[in-house]
C-alpha cells in the first residue's frame, strides 16, 4: 500500500463517505422492501400543503383495513409542485383514482401510498463503493511500483 500520509488520509475520508452512502442506501432499500403487501385504501381528505417558498405538496389522509383492524394514516403523494394551482390541477385527477396502500405485514400501522425504488441512494452507494475499491487498488499498485524501484 502507498505509505504517503496524505494519501492515507484521503483514502480514509473517501472510505468514510463510502460507508455513509452504503448505510443510507442500504437503509432505503430495507425500507423499500418492508412494504410488501398492497391493500385497498379509502382517501378521506386531500390537502395542498406549502412546504417551502414555491414548494407545495399533496397530502392524503387515508384509512385501510388489514387483518380485521382499521388503520388511519397520512402521507405525501407525488413530488413537490411550484405553486398551489399546479398541485390542485393534479389533485383533481387523483380524486378520481382508486388507491391502494403498501403496508409492512409485520407492522401494519406503517404504510405508504406510493412505493418508489430508491434509485438515487442505491446508485450513489454503488458508485462511491466503486471509487473506494479503485483508490485502494491504486494505492496498492503505487506501493508495489515503489517497492520494485528500490
Amino acid at each position: 500500500m502507498h505509505k504517503n500520509a496524505i494519501w492515507i488520509a484521503f483514502l480514509l475520508i473517501v472510505m468514510g463517505f463510502g460507508t455513509w452512502f452504503v448505510v443510507r442506501g442500504g437503509y432505503a432499500l430495507i425500507h423499500y422492501y418492508q412494504f410488501s403487501l398492497q391493500v385497498p385504501a379509502t382517501i378521506e381528505k386531500w390537502e395542498v400543503d406549502q412546504r417551502d417558498a414555491n414548494k407545495y405538496a399533496l397530502t392524503a389522509f387515508y384509512s385501510y383495513e388489514f387483518d380485521g383492524k382499521n388503520y388511519r394514516a397520512k402521507g405525501q403523494v407525488d413530488d413537490l409542485y411550484p405553486n398551489p394551482w399546479a398541485a390542485n390541477r393534479v389533485l383533481e385527477k387523483y380524486k378520481e383514482q382508486k388507491w391502494n396502500v403498501w403496508i409492512n405485514p409485520k407492522k401494519p400501522q406503517k404504510a405508504v401510498l406510493e412505493k418508489k425504488f430508491p434509485y438515487k441512494g442505491t446508485i450513489s452507494a454503488v458508485v462511491i463503493l466503486g471509487l473506494v475499491i479503485y483508490f485502494i487498488c491504486l494505492g496498492l499498485y503505487v506501493g508495489v511500483k515503489n517497492e520494485q524501484r528500490r
